[in-house]
C-alpha cells in the first residue's frame, strides 16, 4: 500500500477483509466518488494482497453519494459483493439493492490545532456567536469531539446534533439530509461546517437564519460565505417570484433511476400537487442528468419548468443558471401553495 493520498485516510481494511471471507466472494465491485478514487488503487492493492484470487471491478462512473449505487453496472458484473467506499448507508433507500452491500468510510486524518481553532474563534467574534452548532461530512465526524472540547477550554459552548436516522452518526449531514442542525437550531448562534468546499454550507444556509461557519480541514482555514450564500437565495428567490407571476402549463418531472434517488411517494404528491392545478405533467427518467440531456428534452417538449425529484442540489447546484426555471419538489411546493416567507429544503 502506498502514496501519502492513502495515508491521508483511516479505513478499517481489516473489517473489509472479514467481510469478503464472510460472504465467500470470489468477484467485488468497488464505487467511489470521484474525490475518493485515489483510495481504489490501495484498497485494491491491500485486497489482492490478502485474497490474491480476488476479482475487482472499479466503477469508473461519477458518484456523488451513497443514494448514486451504479445498480444497472452492478447487474451487468453480478459481483458477490459491493463495496462503496466514502459514505454510510443512506437513509432514503427506496429501491431494494439485491446484491450484498459494505459501506466503508474512508475518514480523514487530521487533528484540530490551535491554529485553526484561533482562526474560528476570530471568525466566531465578528458575529457575537457563543453558541455553536457543530455539523460535518462523513469524512469528519471524528474530529467533532475535539472542537468542541477546544472551544469549551475557551468559553464557547458547542452543540452536536443527533440526526433523525439511525445510519447517520452524531452531527453528520447530508446535502439532502440536515437533521443533526435542525435538531440544535434553537441552542446555537452559529453553525459550523467541517467539510472541504462550500457545499454542505450552502445547503444548510438554505434552512437556517443563521451564520454558517466552514471549518475547512484540508485547506486549514475558517470562512463565512456570506456572498456565495446571499448570491444563491437571491437567485433561487427571483426564479420563484417570476414562476409566481407566469402561467404554468407544461411542467416535465424528472425521476431518477438510482435506488437512492427514485422517490415514488414524493413523485405521487407531485402529480397530485400538479393535477390539483390543472397543469399538464410529463415524466422523464434518468440515470445521470446532464444540461445536454435537459437541453434535448426542452427541445423536443418547450416546458415551462422542470421538476427533478432524485436530488435536491441539482437544480441549486447544476442548474441554478439554466435557461429554463429547474427547481425542487420544496420550491413547486412554495410556488403553488404559495408559501413563500420560508424557503423549503429539501423536499
Amino acid at each position: 500500500m502506498s502514496g501519502s493520498f492513502c495515508e491521508s485516510y483511516e479505513v478499517d481494511y481489516q473489517a473489509l477483509i472479514n467481510t469478503i471471507q464472510e460472504k465467500n466472494a470470489s468477484t467485488v465491485f468497488i464505487q467511489a466518488p470521484d474525490g475518493l478514487k485515489k483510495l481504489y488503487k490501495c484498497i485494491g492493492e491491500h485486497i489482492i494482497d490478502k485474497l490474491p484470487s480476488i476479482k475487482i471491478y472499479y466503477s469508473a462512473s461519477p458518484s456523488f453519494g451513497a443514494c448514486d449505487i451504479p445498480l444497472e453496472e452492478i447487474e451487468a458484473v453480478k459481483p458477490d459483493l459491493v463495496i462503496h467506499i466514502g459514505h454510510n448507508k443512506y437513509p432514503f433507500l427506496s429501491r431494494e439493492i439485491n446484491y450484498d452491500i459494505i459501506y466503508l468510510p474512508a475518514y480523514y486524518k487530521w487533528k484540530p490545532t490551535n491554529d485553526i481553532i484561533n482562526m474560528l474563534i476570530n471568525e466566531l467574534k465578528k458575529y457575537n456567536a457563543e453558541k455553536i452548532g457543530l455539523v460535518t461530512s462523513i469524512q469528519h465526524v471524528h474530529s467533532l469531539k475535539e472542537i468542541a472540547e477546544k472551544l469549551g477550554e475557551h468559553g464557547y459552548i458547542a452543540y452536536i446534533g443527533k440526526p433523525t436516522y439511525n445510519v447517520m452518526m452524531p452531527g453528520q449531514i447530508l446535502g439532502c439530509e440536515y437533521s443533526a442542525a435542525l435538531k440544535i437550531y434553537s441552542k446555537v448562534d452559529a453553525y459550523l461546517v467541517v467539510a472541504g468546499g462550500i457545499f454542505h454550507a450552502l445547503g444548510l444556509s438554505l434552512i437556517v437564519d443563521k451564520p454558517v461557519l466552514i471549518l475547512d480541514p484540508y485547506r486549514l482555514q475558517v470562512t463565512y460565505p456570506s456572498s456565495d450564500i446571499k448570491r444563491l437565495k437571491a437567485k433561487r428567490y427571483y426564479i420563484l417570484s417570476k414562476l409566481r407571476n407566469e402561467v404554468i402549463r407544461n411542467v416535465g418531472v424528472i425521476i431518477g433511476s438510482r435506488p437512492g434517488q427514485y422517490r415514488p411517494t414524493l413523485i405521487k404528491y407531485i402529480e397530485n400537487l400538479l393535477g390539483e392545478h390543472g397543469i399538464k405533467y410529463y415524466l422523464f427518467t434518468s440515470t445521470y442528468l446532464s444540461r445536454e440531456q435537459l437541453i434535448s428534452i426542452d427541445n423536443a417538449y418547450n416546458l415551462d419548468l422542470y421538476v427533478i425529484t432524485s436530488c435536491p442540489r441539482l437544480p441549486i447546484d447544476d442548474f441554478n443558471d439554466f435557461y429554463k426555471p429547474v427547481i425542487t419538489p420544496g420550491e413547486l411546493v412554495m410556488i403553488l401553495k404559495n408559501i413563500m416567507e420560508k424557503y423549503v429544503y429539501p423536499w
